[in-house]
């Protein structure tokens, strides 16, 4: 069984289209009040597409945090994932995603897929 560790930053990409520098804090509630989308979790489905097809989706295991950190996506996939981690997955914070890298390297994942972010700090 090949263990496919999964971690999206729903917010990533909304504030460029958007005109905005970055998705962290209150630019995250402007994009969406300027009518920005979310960007992240449609590119990890893309990526897992890819992956339950090349694989097999009874020959992939998810695990991931729940909501829109990565249960929703890998659901929408086809796949059944275990939660790992306990987050808000309305209110996702840069400390969540650190949280979720250092569990899933922990249960010893073959490969950790992160979706959305450059991991740069917004300046206001």
């Amino acid at each position: 069984m090949f263990t496919l560790g999964l971690i999206v930053n729903p917010l990533a990409g909304i504030g460029g289209p958007t005109a905005l520098k970055g998705s962290d804090g209150e630019a995250a509630a402007e994009a969406f009040r300027n009518g920005a989308e979310l960007r992240a979790p449609e590119r990890a489905a893309r990526a897992l597409e890819v992956i339950f097809h090349a694989l097999g989706g009874d020959a992939v295991s998810v695990l991931t945090c729940p909501g829109l950190m990565g249960e929703s996506v890998a659901r929408q996939c086809g796949f059944v994932p275990e939660l790992v981690c306990e987050t808000d997955p309305l209110n996702t914070r840069p400390e969540d995603t650190e949280q979720a890298a250092r569990v899933l390297e922990n249960k010893g994942v073959d490969l950790l897929l992160f979706v959305g972010g450059d991991g740069t700090p917004s300046t206001g």
